[in-house]
């Protein structure tokens, strides 16, 4: 068994409800990251226990292998571009895989569809997991071209224009929008036009009873039932994360007849649309007005790729887990297994186990327990039980012990201005301290903080 030497390990990260079936990117960090860009990232462990995925890297070398692609990236820009269209490209293969598994009836499908659909997914899934972590060199817990650019706005700043933090987010926000952001404006309209029918209003006024809102919706009001379960198809699998649930479509109703009696949802849809429309043009007003040369130019539209590129791939791979469950449910039940000791295996070994019909559901076990993948003689080997916890127990001992600070400082989840009491959220099992209204502060954003 290996053993893991004394390094300057941090934890990266740490996501909950995160397993080996969804994580494609260790190998995406390490070999897949050497074939795309010459050179990867060596010291890296990754850990499950207690339902929580960590990762460790080796500090200096996550600093240095950044910092050396980006040097790479202002060298040449382009490599970067032609990263991102692949990134596009995959997660539009991956949009279009999903749709159509969507449809498959797979209670009653035969064993060797199951297979052929998902060896077809594993492929999809891996691609775009790995080129992914790409751009993650420059922008996930180092922020090499975001701090360039806005040191570089810094050296144009006057009185008489918005902050360089503020000009940053104006110029690198995307000219699309997100699922999300779709899904908000297409519900912003659809409450706004039935609020225009008192008859519909004052009934679900009378009820605080959400079955029973239901019902008053399904017959009394079917062109309004029939838009809501089209919106709920649409975009049930939005919140669904890693493994759900996915949404309901009592979860629309309720926030529907609850949104009926608020003001300016009309005024709010337009203004949003309006400002997404107008985001184009302001953008070039800002380039002309800050006279900003062709080559930073490119690398703000860059700077947008990365943003656009991360939110475009989470949204089919979140997606992809959504509409795969069915596949894997009719495969838990031919194995008698549950859904998490199918999530316990890596996607790419699952493939095998498929075809040979034999699920390892001891191993399965184990792994859910305590497992870690770790990189040997050049492959990052899966280790459980006793032979885990030994190679953690170096890694954790050196681990930077936590030290009093006065101020932190990063970069705002989202544009504008919020108050409220700040909980600081350092690992996945503390969002219980989160209250509505709170405003968190963590080392890192992902679907285990951020609902």
């Amino acid at each position: 068994m290996p053993k893991s030497k004394k390094q300057d390990w941090f934890i990266f990260g740490e996501w909950y409800g995160l397993y080996w079936f969804h994580s494609p990117y260790i190998y995406g960090l390490y070999s897949e990251l050497k074939k795309n860009i010459g050179y990867t990232l060596e010291k890296q462990v990754w850990e499950f226990k207690d339902d929580v995925q960590y990762a460790y890297f080796s500090k200096s070398e996550w600093n240095n292998i950044g910092q050396r692609y980006f040097e790479e990236v202002k060298a040449k820009p382009k490599l970067l571009g032609q990263n991102l269209e692949e990134i596009e490209k995959a997660a539009a293969t991956l949009f279009a895989f999903n749709n159509k598994i969507r449809k498959v009836d797979f209670p009653k499908a035969s064993w060797k569809e199951i297979v052929s659909n998902f060896a077809n997914y594993h492929k999809l899934h891996y691609q775009l997991w790995c080129l992914g972590m790409i751009p993650n060199l420059l922008e996930l817990n180092n922020t090499f071209l975001s701090s360039y650019l806005t040191d570089y706005l810094k050296s144009k700043e006057n009185s008489d224009q918005p902050k360089a933090s503020e000009l940053f987010q104006q110029l690198t926000t995307p000219l699309t929008w997100s699922y999300n952001q779709k899904e908000e404006y297409d519900f912003l309209v659809l409450v706004a036009r039935y609020q225009k029918n008192k008859t519909l209003v004052n009934k679900l006024k009378s009820t605080d009873d959400l079955a029973e809102a239901t019902k008053i919706l399904q017959n009394n009001f079917k062109k309004c039932w029939r838009d809501l379960t089209k919106h709920h198809h649409k975009y049930y699998w939005l919140q669904y994360s890693w493994t759900g649930p996915a949404l309901k479509i009592d979860y629309f109703v309720d926030i529907f007849r609850r949104s009926l009696n608020k003001k300016g949802l009309s005024r709010k849809a337009v203004l949003m649309k309006k400002n997404q429309d107008n985001l184009e043009n302001d953008k070039k007003k800002w380039f002309k007005k800050l006279k900003i040369d062709r080559y930073h130019h490119k690398l703000f539209e860059l700077m947008t790729g990365i943003i656009h590129s991360k939110v475009v791939r989470m949204d089919a791979l979140y997606q992809s887990y959504c509409f795969m469950e069915p596949l894997l449910k009719r495969v838990a039940s031919e194995f008698q297994v549950s859904l998490r000791q199918i999530y316990a295996i890596y996607d790419g070994d699952l493939v095998n186990i498929f075809k040979k019909k034999k699920f390892p559901a001891d191993l399965a076990n184990e792994i859910l327990k305590h497992s870690v993948y770790f990189p040997e003689k050049g492959k990052l080997v899966l280790y459980t039980g006793q032979k885990a916890r030994k190679i953690m127990e170096p890694i954790l001992k050196s681990m930077p012990k936590p030290q009093k600070i006065k101020e932190l400082i990063g970069e705002c989840g989202c544009p504008g201005k919020a108050k409220g009491v700040v909980k600081v959220i350092a690992e996945a099992q503390e969002m219980g301290k989160m209250k509505e209204g709170n405003i968190m502060v963590s080392q890192i954003t992902n679907p285990s903080l951020v609902p």
